[in-house]
């Protein structure tokens, strides 16, 4: 967030973010020591699924990529990368370079549950970003509100205040119907936390006296 003329080698797990950012330049991650195959294997890091070109603005709603580029060629041409190596002990990459868009994007393929490299690396079909079908991620601008944010966004909330019949005989609550799209729901949190607040009270007033 509020980068200016930046040129990062990236490894990314996920879809990297920028926020009130401009002249961002990414690239492939170039960082080689002994030893970095067998971090990133305890870490549980595939280095092959490196999402460096998944760039997402907030500030471009028409996603026009004006305040981001890509290097792209390292990919075809490895030879031509400048390996950074702080030890200076000649190791080789750990994280081969990798073309854009060489595996689909987690949120236009609606792997929104953190599959793994597996689930990315089969996908076959991209779903439009910005759509809660895909699970796209979408721009507002500030004056949007939670509650506009999350219509556009393809909630299908159900009132907190609903419960099963069987639920209330048992006193327990039912389960909330699954969501769709992104975002943090007010509402929703609200009536979980007043929930909680009268379940420890009630608990309290039951305890018997010390």
């Amino acid at each position: 967030r509020d980068c200016k003329n930046c040129v990062i080698h990236l490894f990314a797990k996920t879809e990297p973010i920028i926020e009130t950012s401009t002249g961002m330049v990414f690239s492939n991650y170039n960082g080689a020591y002994a030893g970095q195959a067998e971090h990133f294997a305890k870490a549980r890091l595939e280095p092959a699924i490196n999402l460096w070109f998944a760039v997402f603005d907030f500030n471009d709603a028409q996603k026009t990529g004006v305040n981001w580029s890509l290097v792209e060629g390292e990919a075809e041409a490895p030879d031509t990368m400048r390996i950074w190596r702080p030890l200076d002990d000649g190791a080789a990459l750990a994280v081969p370079p990798t073309p854009k868009d060489f595996i689909p994007v987690p949120t236009q393929c609606g792997d929104m549950e953190g599959r793994g490299p597996q689930a990315l690396a089969g996908a076959n079909k991209k779903e439009p970003a910005g759509t809660a079908s895909s699970g796209g991620m979408m721009s507002f601008t500030f004056d949007t509100s939670a509650a506009e944010a999350a219509k556009l966004a393809g909630h299908q909330n159900e009132s907190p205040e609903n419960t099963s019949k069987k639920g209330q005989q048992e006193g327990e609550k039912a389960k909330p119907a699954a969501t769709v799209g992104i975002g943090w729901n007010p509402d929703r949190a609200k009536a979980s936390r007043e929930r909680r607040e009268k379940e420890a009270a009630a608990a309290a007033a039951a305890a018997p006296a010390a």
